[in-house]
């Protein structure tokens, strides 16, 4: 406890928990590029969970650049990853204010930028304990502070993200007017089913979706009103005046 005491004091520990804290957040965050990309830029789950495959494990790769930038270019990892975290807010801001008329190919491919810079700076961040010259006996515990706090969006980023797509569907998500936007102007144009989720690519999507509801769902057929008047919705073999022959059999 005594180490504990120790390093609670040292302001270095508490810099080192902040900085994982933002660059963990950082890293959690662009998880949800995917409901952004379905809900709203209509892209396809099959596509959109490849794009997610991406970021988490190819992108990986690009720890190692993170690393040479933060020694041959800024020759401090602490100068780098604060230039990066300004990089991130900015990348993350970008995508918040993405014009609605874009393609979802380059939705798709900007999505990637911010998570490409994810993986270059949260990679380093355990690198900053060597760097603020922590007595090796401490490291140990430093690094349990520092994980304490960094990881602490684990325990209600999930709860806050999910919260705000429970409460505001697709509208919750940047750049929503493609769907899943005010949901009293959804009520206009979505199916009761789709409210609140956004319906992919715009609301033609949607009215497609009525479309096919009153052509393909089957409805109970009405006599006609007036005799030998066909009703519309009777079917060709039903006599005029009379029951549909589903009816019948």
């Amino acid at each position: 406890m005594g180490d504990v005491k120790e390093l609670a004091k040292n302001k270095i520990v508490w810099y080192i928990s902040i900085v994982m804290l933002i660059g963990y957040g950082f890293y959690s965050s662009t998880a949800y590029f995917t409901p952004y990309l379905t809900e709203v830029m209509g892209v396809s789950v099959t596509d959109s969970g490849f794009l997610s495959a991406v970021r988490t494990y190819l992108l990986l790769l690009l720890t190692p650049l993170g690393g040479w930038i933060a020694d041959r270019v800024f020759h401090s990892t602490s100068r780098w990853l604060t230039v990066g975290f300004l990089v991130l807010a900015a990348l993350f801001g970008a995508v918040m204010i993405l014009p609605s008329n874009i393609s979802a190919a380059f939705a798709s491919v900007f999505t990637l930028i911010p998570s490409a810079f994810v993986m270059m700076t949260y990679g380093l961040i355990a690198s900053l304990i060597p760097e603020a010259r922590i007595k090796k006996a401490l490291t140990g515990t430093a690094v349990g502070i520092a994980s304490t706090v960094g990881y602490l969006p684990d325990s209600f980023y999930s709860v806050m993200f999910g919260s705000w797509l429970d409460k505001h569907g697709a509208a919750g998500l940047p750049n929503q007017r493609r769907g899943g936007g005010d949901p009293a102007e959804n009520e206009k144009f979505l199916p009761h089913h789709l409210l609140g989720r956004g319906c992919g690519r715009n609301f033609e999507r949607a009215e497609e979706n009525m479309r096919c509801q009153r052509v393909c769902v089957s409805v109970p057929h009405r006599r006609p009103h007036l005799p030998g008047q066909r009703d519309s919705d009777a079917p060709p073999s039903s006599e005029a005046g009379g029951a549909a022959e589903s009816e019948i059999s």
